[in-house]
């Protein structure tokens, strides 16, 4: 794995993870010092995650974390629903065994309300 490529791996699970919250402003001179990385590859990291749609470049500011919205999280769920009724009949084909996704939905339902959210 590249230095580019593992910067981009680090910074893509800070985003996802909440590490780096959204709104926040993704500085170069910060990465550069926590990483140990050329500004060069961490340039090329953010650039990435703003092709992916996890940051956002403005001109003259630099690279920001997207605050969702509603008409995101709209398209999501639009999304989850029509990948999650394809696994579910593909897994039903198959007759697989859901004990294990009723497990985890048990545990998920215990978290308290003001839990961590990445729990």
């Amino acid at each position: 794995m590249s230095t580019v490529e593992a910067a981009t791996e680090a910074l893509r699970g800070e985003v996802l993870a909440g590490i780096i919250a959204p709104g926040s402003h993704v500085r170069e001179a910060e990465l550069v010092e926590r990483y140990g990385i050329a500004r060069h590859s961490v340039r090329s990291a953010i650039a990435e995650l703003v092709r992916d749609g996890l940051l956002v470049h403005e001109p003259n500011r630099g690279a920001f974390v997207p605050i969702p919205d509603g008409a995101a999280g709209d398209d999501l769920y639009r999304f989850r629903r029509l990948l999650e009724r394809g696994a579910v009949e593909v897994a039903v084909e198959r007759r697989a065994d859901f004990a294990p996704a009723l497990a985890a939905h048990a545990r998920l339902e215990a978290l308290p309300d003001d839990g961590d959210w990445r729990d």
